[in-house]
């Protein structure tokens, strides 16, 4: 059982767990339900923060019970919930097992399809709702979807031993370092994992190395979770997560988002921006000369020859300059044109 106090101070009330070893505090500190709470959880009234809390809470089977409060001070007790199966879900799983997909599944009356019942809902689709008893048009229907998403059993993985399988590696390590070396961002993989008490196994750790006799585990794995950061650069991309059961076109999307958005971010900045002058100092040609790149780029058509010349030699110059501002007008040697740098542009993706 785990209780916490609520107790007022200036500007509003501040949670005080009895020990650092609080998952739900965690949860609303850190935004994950491990580690130790960092800091007082500080917000503006009891009101507003108890049903915050437990709607929080209901994400993770725990309900919180106000065990004792008087005026603004409170205690509140945790309980974990005893997760159950709704009563008016049909189960699909014995007709999907007979058309040879190894999922379990089950139809609610609004027609959403859910999966990972009773203790961690994911809704796969969505089908016609009911009225009253079940129906088989419903039936049939959500039978239907999940076949259309997950009836090719090549190209879809029902959990991480199948995954690895089907991925011709014996260890998530070994796929992670595939993916590392196959995608040119670099992307990072982390295998969720909510028996280990951090949530998350990340691809290099030495239980990613263990394979299947070796690993305790992987049975616990409900999902992958692939992200990326951009070297030159104080961005990282949001990564992306699949939850099992998952086909072989939403990772093949998912590893490209990651990897369109990370070259986005490394062009962006890794590149040096500069504008070619008159001696006025009105604009004639816009320039971004990316690191490793033979020529830059720019406003020019691409087939002026001159303009991509005058631009390359423009670059060269504002590099061989080294030390300069923003403001400076720098001379391009044997023409009358100047070079000044800009600064990189805050687009995003």
């Amino acid at each position: 059982m785990e209780k916490f106090k609520i107790e007022p101070v200036s500007g509003g009330y501040v949670t005080l767990p009895a020990t650092n070893e609080h998952p739900l505090l965690c949860l609303l500190h850190n935004g994950e339900p491990f580690g130790e709470v960092g800091s007082l959880c500080q917000f503006d009234s009891v009101e507003t923060f108890v049903p915050h809390l437990r709607s929080v809470a209901k994400q993770y089977g725990l309900a919180i019970e106000v065990v004792w409060r008087r005026g603004p001070n409170a205690i509140l007790r945790i309980l974990h919930e005893e997760a159950t199966i709704p009563k008016k879900a049909i189960d699909l799983s014995a007709q999907l097992d007979a058309r040879g997909i190894p999922l379990s599944a089950w139809v609610m009356p609004d027609g959403s399809i859910l999966t990972g019942l009773p203790s961690h809902p994911r809704v796969l689709g969505n089908t016609v709702k009911r009225r009253g008893r079940p129906t088989s048009q419903q039936i049939a229907s959500a039978l239907n979807v999940i076949t259309v998403l997950f009836g090719d059993l090549k190209r879809t993985y029902f959990n991480l031993e199948d995954f690895l399988s089907k991925q011709g590696v014996d260890t998530p390590y070994e796929w992670g370092r595939c993916l590392y070396k196959a995608t040119a961002c670099g992307p990072w993989v982390s295998f969720t994992a909510p028996a280990d008490q951090r949530g998350d196994v990340y691809y290099e750790d030495p239980l990613a190395r263990l394979s299947k006799g070796e690993q305790t585990w992987w049975s616990s794995c409900t999902g992958l979770t692939i992200g990326s950061i951009v070297e030159g650069s104080d961005v990282e991309v949001r990564p992306v997560s699949l939850s099992f059961p998952f086909n072989e076109d939403q990772l093949d999307k998912a590893i490209q988002d990651i990897d369109t958005e990370a070259d986005f971010y490394w062009q962006r900045d890794n590149s040096t921006y500069y504008t070619v002058r008159n001696a006025s100092g009105d604009v004639h040609l816009k320039c971004a000369w990316t690191s490793f790149e033979d020529d830059p780029t720019g406003s020019w058509p691409e087939d002026d020859v001159q303009a991509l010349e005058l631009a390359k030699l423009a670059g060269n110059t504002l590099f061989e300059v080294g030390s300069r501002s923003y403001e400076d007008l720098i001379p391009i040697p044997g023409t009358a044109w100047f070079v000044q740098e800009d600064p990189t542009p805050d687009t995003l993706y």
